[in-house]
């Protein structure tokens, strides 16, 4: 079943943070592109784990599951490169003087470093478009946190997964000060990296909050309390 709440702020919030990287809102600081991008690491993990069951009844490994969801991403990614590839090559030879041979060199690095993934890891030469790290932190954000799933089941989306979502989430602030800009080097991994599996692990557990939250049966007084909190998350949000 849809979630329309969910699909409003994905809506909302990719139409914001795509005029952000545009230039074109200026009536809210573009840091807060940073928060808005995780709030989609988090509800990959949320629906992850919300169909977790069905695909372990199905038979799914771990291994297919992976597969679909890189096939899932690395169309996007792959577009979003070649984009960039043909931007870049262009814009460089204007900004930066390149030659032509230069310009298509400096760029083919950044759509190796944006298909790869590797743009998550601090490598020398490595480096990727910022408008594009998040489709290649979904994927290796998956690929590290999955395997704790397939292997220990709910008990880490409900003790580990938050633990780890937490510390994730407070090393970035404490090592950059902001969620803004993912390719702060942590020690050979990227922030962007960093934040993607503390995200999707806190998105691990808010299914098993949810899930915890319908077995109650909650009183008048205490659906009224939920929907001002609900809506006091949207106001936040914004």
């Amino acid at each position: 079943m849809r979630n329309f709440n969910i699909d409003f702020l994905r809506i909302l919030f990719a139409f914001y943070i795509v005029y952000a990287h545009m230039g074109l809102l200026k009536m809210v600081p573009e840091t807060i592109c940073g928060p808005l991008l995780l709030f989609f690491f988090g509800i990959t993990g949320y629906f992850t784990m919300a169909s977790y069951e069905k695909r372990k009844a199905n038979g799914q490994t771990m291994g297919q599951f992976l597969i679909a969801k890189i096939m899932t991403f690395l169309p996007y990614l792959i577009v979003a490169a070649i984009v960039t590839f043909v931007l870049m090559t262009i814009l460089q030879m204007d900004y930066y003087h390149y030659t032509l041979s230069e310009s298509i060199l400096s760029s083919l690095l950044t759509f190796f470093a944006d298909v790869s993934c590797m743009d998550m890891f601090d490598m020398p030469l490595v480096m990727g478009n910022v408008a594009v790290w998040y489709l290649s932190g979904m994927i290796l954000g998956l690929a590290v946190t999955y395997p704790l799933i397939t292997r220990y089941g709910h008990s880490f989306s409900k003790y580990a997964a938050p633990i780890i979502g937490i510390i994730c989430i407070a090393v970035s602030l404490r090592l950059s000060g902001t969620l803004f800009g993912p390719y702060t080097d942590f020690g050979g991994v990227t922030k962007g990296m960093v934040e993607s599996v503390g995200m999707i692990c806190i998105g691990y557990f808010s299914y098993e909050c949810a899930v915890n939250l319908k077995k109650i049966k909650f009183t008048n007084f205490g659906k009224i309390l939920l929907t001002v909190i609900e809506l006091g998350c949207y106001v936040l949000a914004w």
